[in-house]
């Protein structure tokens, strides 16, 4: 038997109505199934409760319900398991989900084991302070400082392996994943990149510069970030986690030992995604 855990965001997925067919399906399979132990909704069928922790290591998949955002909340502690994500777009664009809310009966197919495996690549960031780290944290899409709090502008030194190449005035800068380039970084006027790609994106946030553009790196390359800044200056990982930064703290960036699996059972690309997503 199967063990499936299920993690529905309830913002997105009103009522539990999509999550409750997605059970009566894994009901009919005799799959056993988890849910994380502070859901509120009551569920019909035989449905066990577990701190996410936990349920992760137990379980042989994931099944998100909800947008991008549900699925980066998970990727994490999916990737330390070495656990496969299929997403369920409950939400409004979800790059990352594979199957549409009209499209659940798919889930047979994949508990049938008809599907491949999407490795992403991710981040890992660190803070340090005076050679002391205060943070780590690992991105599936992308690392975040900008300003915080009142309309400022920050000021924020790059280094690449190294070697210093870029000084930022602006609201910030972005370090994405090639998974990361059609979130934020796409917004903020990154290009677009084949998630298969072996490189990092670094995006500054309306810069008061002409002159500054994203830059393209290799994946392998350690990205620093100087924090020039006095206050009001924040980081963020995935829009999940954060971190507060001071004066001259670095934010420390490199390709990290973990990888993300989503599952495919669709016969689409990347590109066929991206025409799909963003024409409109």
């Amino acid at each position: 038997m199967k063990t499936i855990l299920l993690c529905p965001n309830p913002n997105r997925d009103i009522g539990m109505a999509i999550t409750e067919r997605v059970i009566s399906i894994l009901n009919a399979m005799q799959m056993r199934i988890i849910v994380e132990d502070d859901l509120e909704h009551t569920f019909s069928g035989n449905i066990n409760r577990s701190p996410i922790e936990t349920a992760v290591k137990q379980c042989d998949m994931i099944i998100s319900l909800g947008g991008d955002g549900t699925i980066l909340r998970l990727a994490t502690l999916a990737a330390k398991a070495d656990k496969p994500i299929l997403g369920i777009n409950t939400g409004n664009v979800g790059f990352l989900a594979e199957l549409e809310k009209n499209e659940i009966s798919f889930i047979t197919e994949v508990i049938e084991g008809n599907y491949s495996v999407d490795v992403r690549s991710m981040l890992s960031v660190f803070v340090r302070r005076r050679d002391k780290e205060l943070f780590i944290g690992t991105a599936l899409n992308d690392a975040v400082i900008r300003s915080r709090g009142e309309v400022r502008t920050v000021t924020l030194d790059l280094w690449s392996n190294g070697y210093f190449f870029s000084s930022i005035k602006g609201d910030g800068i972005i370090i994405a994943t090639p998974t990361g380039s059609t979130a934020y970084s796409l917004s903020a006027g990154g290009p677009i990149v084949d998630p298969s790609s072996d490189i990092v994106v670094v995006t500054p946030i309306c810069a008061h510069s002409l002159g500054v553009k994203s830059f393209v790196l290799p994946a392998e390359n350690v990205v620093v970030v100087d924090n020039r800044s006095a206050e009001s200056v924040f980081l963020s990982v995935d829009g999940v986690t954060g971190f507060q930064l001071q004066a001259e703290d670095l934010v420390v960036t490199r390709k990290s030992e973990l990888f993300c699996k989503l599952i495919r059972l669709k016969n689409h690309s990347f590109y066929d995604i991206i025409k799909d997503k963003l024409t409109y």
